[in-house]
């Protein structure tokens, strides 16, 4: 869960469910550029991630993991 969207800046990432192994969060912009990046332990289950300062748009979240890769699309106000 990523809430909240549309944001102003900062998001936050609520795993529903406890991963078993470590996994890593990605955020992107429209043209594939990484704008964050991050390792996660497999005991975190939730991250908050500043956008401030990016330009406003279309921004995808990628989660990482060894079984199951989620994209979830951000708007930046």
């Amino acid at each position: 869960m990523v809430y909240p969207n549309p944001t102003k800046g900062v998001i936050n990432l609520h795993l529903l469910e406890k991963p078993a192994t470590a996994y890593r969060v990605q955020v992107s912009d429209m043209y594939g550029r990484i704008i964050y990046s991050k390792n996660i332990s497999a005991e975190e289950q939730n991250l908050t991630i500043d956008l401030e300062g990016n330009v406003t748009g279309v921004y995808f979240l990628h989660l990482y993991h060894e079984t199951k890769n989620t994209v979830k699309k951000i708007i930046l106000k």
